[in-house]
């Protein structure tokens, strides 16, 4: 299976090249990119330190449990739609596993799109317990993100 990346929806792709990835190593990817999806490519376009950043936080995230993935495409198509849009704020996803996770990181597929996408990504510590108010906490790690003007 292999998908195409088309670099024309960003707004500097006049110098960029459309990139053709198979996703054969991801895993299962099938069963979570829709064939038609158009994935962009902004690595090669992002700088490597900006005065920006986005920052996404996802917990509770669980091989049995799906419902993650839906803040996973969340995550994939705020920074697609921000990148159209002409931004060069660095994006970035922190997240947690659930405690009762067998995983000890994402799935290489979902971290594979995050990384064709410009997302750099952060694991946090696994906790000992499921906590609402932990993921809540998790928001404030922004705050640490001192290398940059404004985190949003």
């Amino acid at each position: 299976v292999s998908h195409q990346l088309n670099n024309s929806v960003l707004p500097e792709s006049n110098n960029l090249q459309t990139a053709s990835v198979s996703v054969d190593k991801f895993k299962n990817a099938d069963s979570i990119v829709p064939h038609n999806v158009i994935i962009a490519k902004t690595t090669t376009s992002i700088p490597t330190k900006q005065n920006y950043a986005y920052l996404w936080t996802i917990g509770d995230i669980h091989e049995d449990k799906p419902s993650y993935k839906g803040l996973l495409w969340d995550v994939l198509i705020s920074a697609n739609i921000l990148r159209k849009q002409g931004s060069k704020a660095d994006f970035w996803l922190y997240y947690r596993l659930s405690p009762d996770s067998k995983l000890f990181k994402m799935p290489t597929e979902h971290l594979g799109f995050l990384s064709l996408a410009g997302i750099r990504v952060r694991q946090l510590p696994k906790p000992e317990m499921e906590s609402f108010g932990q993921l809540v906490f998790d928001k404030f790690l922004a705050l640490n993100m001192t290398d940059y003007k404004r985190v949003m």
